[in-house]
């Protein structure tokens, strides 16, 4: 059985859409491909004319595929609540989605410098990053919290003061312990997975990052734990290359879309049962070895 960890009180966020996008991933960090989905009947096929993209008919978007449950990679494909966003825009947009995947700290340059349309990688918007980019209606609710080593000394958010805090290269987790921890050692990772791991290693005191992210990590190991409290209030957008107004337009009108069709809601509750199935899978195989390895 499934064993909740507290040190908090955080409960897992909404989730949303489940289809699959293709993307490929490098060591480098970046790659591309492309998958189309299944065509709209042409009677209701918007009037993608006005739309302008990087490339004729392609909606490239710019993500980083290890940010667990918005983007992450199964096998070569990506899949998560943004993929599943992006394909529906795409769709809806008569576009072919090409997904790039990359440092989550070089997405938002991505679209500023025209290398991609969009940024959907778990983002919030902020006044910096609007220098750079326009963004969507928000999407979903998020937050920043704190993970810790179950056995750890730090009990509160107040007790980072003085510790090596790991954080995302350029995200709101990362400014937040800049700007309120002036004696703190922040530790910036490409993606989640490193500063979770690093974590887990005990190379680091603690990681702040997204509250979604940080349940299924948890959830995945009985060694961490969410601390009690949120940091931040924030919400994701979309981001779309600077004065595109018709593809922002495309990008808004698809999420109103899916928000009023009840959509959303019913992709939340699939996707939240099958974290909890990943997650009771996983606990049943630690108990069976941990058996087996008796027994022997």
């Amino acid at each position: 059985m499934k064993k909740t960890k507290k040190i908090m009180a955080a409960a897992l966020a909404s989730i949303m859409l489940v289809s699959l996008i293709g993307c490929g991933s490098s060591d480098e960090g970046s790659a591309e491909t492309a998958q189309t989905n299944e065509t709209a009947e042409t009677s209701s096929a918007p009037d993608t004319a006005e739309i302008k993209t990087v490339e004729d008919g392609k909606l490239i978007w710019a993500t980083n595929a290890q940010f667990e449950p918005y983007e992450f990679l199964d096998g070569n494909t990506v899949v998560g609540i943004d993929a599943d966003i992006i394909a529906a825009i795409a769709d809806k947009s008569g576009l072919e989605p090409v997904c790039s995947d990359m440092k989550f700290e070089a997405v938002i340059e991505a679209v500023a410098s025209g290398e991609a349309d969009i940024a959907a990688a778990g983002l919030s918007e902020s006044a910096e990053r609007a220098d750079d980019v326009d963004f969507s209606i928000p999407y979903a609710d998020a937050s920043q919290v704190v993970i810790v080593r179950f056995d750890s000394p730090i009990k509160t958010a107040n007790e980072l003061a003085g510790c090596n805090v790991g954080v995302l290269g350029s995200s709101t987790g990362e400014k937040y312990v800049t700007e309120n921890y002036s004696d703190t050692t922040v530790s910036s990772y490409a993606n989640a997975a490193e500063a979770v791991d690093a974590l887990a290693s005990k190379d680091i005191d603690a990681v702040v990052i997204d509250n979604d992210t940080a349940v299924y990590y948890t959830d995945k190991n009985d060694d961490l734990a969410i601390l009690d409290g949120v940091l931040t209030d924030e919400h994701y957008s979309i981001a779309v290359s600077k004065g595109n107004t018709e593809l922002l337009n495309a990008v808004n009108s698809a999420i109103t879309e899916l928000e009023e069709s009840g959509e959303l809601d019913e992709i939340k509750a699939k996707y939240k049962a099958e974290l909890e199935q990943d997650t009771e899978e996983t606990t049943t195989e630690v108990e069976t070895d941990t058996e087996e390895t008796t027994a022997a």
